[in-house]
């Protein structure tokens, strides 16, 4: 979202009801309000008290990124220092993603249903309420499955996941192909790359093949918090 083409929009009454909830506000209309003022292109007058509100609570926000308190939102946690340091998928994240898989498994039994209204309309003829729960069941049935194939693969993939840096050294382990795989790499080949919207932490193996670590299409908060994971491990 291009809160500076929104901000330009606001009328001056609007900007000084929008200040009145800055904890409201997501990351990144706060810097985008911050700087919008700063520019200041409008003759909008603001008292430095609010300014310095606004800034403050971004800079909070900021501390949280530097810190990968955020990281948890990902679905992983940070045990130990800086320097010497390991990253693991947390309990909640599992649970999640079984539990999606639980609730995928149900809603896919209901394309039972599904092509029991289909068979209906094809032995006994069209009827507009048969045609209605016939489509209903089918977009559930298929939503379950969507839901079960993506937790699950989701759950297996990060089943053993874990990063490893002491120093300049990094040991990464994570399944591939059902199978649990460990790479010992250095910390220059680590790779941070953001393209249509999606960050991207990477590492280049000893066959010289990229590897994808993590990744995210989430807002500025989370892309920030792998962009300083990926300079963390490159450190």
């Amino acid at each position: 979202m291009n809160y500076a083409n929104i901000y330009k929009e606001k009328t001056h009454k609007e900007i000084f009801l929008i200040l009145e909830s800055i904890d409201k506000l997501s990351y990144e209309a706060k810097t985008a309000l911050y700087k919008y003022l700063q520019e200041n292109k409008r003759g909008i007058e603001v008292s430095s008290e609010k300014l310095d509100e606004l800034k403050k609570s971004y800079q909070l926000e900021e501390e949280d990124i530097n810190s990968l308190n955020y990281l948890s939102n990902l679905g992983f946690k940070i045990i130990g220092t800086m320097n010497d340091f390991k990253i693991i998928r947390t309990r909640s994240a599992k649970l999640v993603d079984i539990v999606g898989a639980v609730i995928g498994i149900v809603l896919l039994l209901v394309l039972k249903l599904a092509i029991g209204q289909w068979q209906k309309i094809v032995y006994n003829g069209f009827e507009i309420l048969d045609l209605i729960f016939g489509i209903i069941f089918t977009i559930v049935g298929i939503f379950g499955l969507i839901l079960f194939t993506k937790t699950l693969y989701r759950f297996v993939d990060y089943f053993s996941f874990k990063i490893n840096k002491k120093g300049s050294k990094i040991t990464i382990c994570r399944i591939e192909d059902l199978k649990r795989k460990t790479y010992q790499i250095d910390n220059s080949s680590i790779m941070i790359a953001t393209e249509e919207g999606v960050t991207t932490v990477s590492f280049v193996a000893n066959d010289h093949q990229q590897v994808n670590l993590l990744s995210s299409s989430g807002g500025r908060v989370l892309q920030n918090t792998l962009t300083r994971l990926g300079n963390v491990l490159k450190e």
